[in-house]
């Protein structure tokens, strides 16, 4: 069976999102060692998409939308 992840993924991605994606990303690379690989901002300057990873998983999360 081959894998649907891309290559560095693993199957299951976990998804957080938060009032402060900044901040989550920042405080998962200081208290886990986890390696951030994107911070993508949105026209607002919310943060519409975060990965971070963390030994072998990636952390996918984005800051919360009223609607």
């Amino acid at each position: 069976m081959t894998s649907v992840a891309p290559q560095g993924y693993t199957t299951v991605a976990p998804w957080v999102v938060t009032d402060d994606t900044g901040g989550f990303l920042n405080y998962v690379a200081q208290a886990f060692g986890g390696e951030e690989l994107a911070r993508v901002a949105t026209e607002d300057g919310a943060i519409g998409h975060g990965e971070i990873r963390v030994g072998d998983t990636v952390v996918l999360a984005f800051d919360r939308h009223e609607d």
